[in-house]
Formats: C-alpha cells, structure tokens, sequence
C-alpha cells in the first residue's frame, strides 16, 4: 500500500512512470468507458467532446491527453462540499482503483468551478467536475517520437 501510495505521489511531482505508446490509447478509453458506465446509473449519458485527445512534448515528457467528456447534465447539491459528491464519486472511485488511480481527494477549485481529482502512476490527471463533465490529462508515455501517429492517434 506505501508504495502505491509513493507512487501516486511521484506521479503528481513529475517522476511518473510513463505508459509504453501502444498501450495508453486503450488503458485511458476503459478508464472513460467504465466512468461512463458507472455514472449511468445517476442517468447521464457521457459523449467524447471531439477534438479534445492530443500529444505534447514538454521538456523532453511525452504526454497524451485522452479528452473530455461530457453529459449535458451538472450534478445535483452543493458542490463545495465533498459528501454532495459521495453519490456520483463512490462508483468513479470504483472504477478510478481497478485502473490504478487515486481515490477522488477533496473538492478543487478553478475560479468558479469546482471539481474531484484522482491521478494515477503515470502522472494523468482525472478530473470530475460540478458541470457533469470529466477529462483525462497529462499522462506520460513513453513515445519516440512524441507524435499522435506513434500512439496511433494520428
């Protein structure tokens, strides 16, 4: 558990360990179809916001951002608050552990907007946030080169 623990740390501060090329596509498309599962029985239904997925080089870190994804419906309570999240978080947490995430940690701000965030060992960052959206971001691959046809994306 410490060092899972240790890992998902080290994965916030930038010594995450990257995801060979040919697997990040598909591990963060289960990673959104099982979220999407999940969240179905608040009756949302998720759809990929297209053309959100791309591939970065930032200082020599390959990094692939998987998209966002929306259901046109914002959750239900007082956001700001993280037990108004338990109904809707409960079953992404689910999903986010069998996936290697962290647990959902306590709500986030960005100007007005208010969100749960869980990261996983390759440094990605899931976000949920109060509009019933979620976006999957910063994971680092090992890609040479750092291009969308070496994940097979382009």
């Amino acid at each position: 558990m410490a060092a899972a623990s240790l890992a998902l740390l080290t994965g916030c501060t930038g010594g995450a360990e990257p995801l060979p090329a040919g697997e990040a596509v598909g591990h963060y498309e289960d990673v959104a179809a099982g979220v999407s599962g999940a969240l179905a029985s608040s009756g949302r239904e998720f759809s990929y916001l297209a053309p959100s997925e791309s591939v970065t080089e930032d200082g020599g870190t390959c990094l692939y951002r998987a998209g966002q994804w929306e259901s046109g419906q914002p959750f239900d309570g007082d956001l700001t608050e993280r037990a108004a999240w338990d109904e809707y978080a409960e079953p992404v947490e689910e999903v986010l552990a069998e996936q290697g995430f962290s647990e959902l940690g306590a709500v986030q701000r960005r100007g007005a907007m208010h969100y749960l965030l869980a990261t996983d060992a390759h440094g990605a960052r899931f976000e949920l946030d109060e509009q019933g959206r979620f976006s999957i971001a910063d994971a680092r691959v090992d890609a040479d080169p750092c291009t969308p046809e070496t994940l097979g994306i382009g």
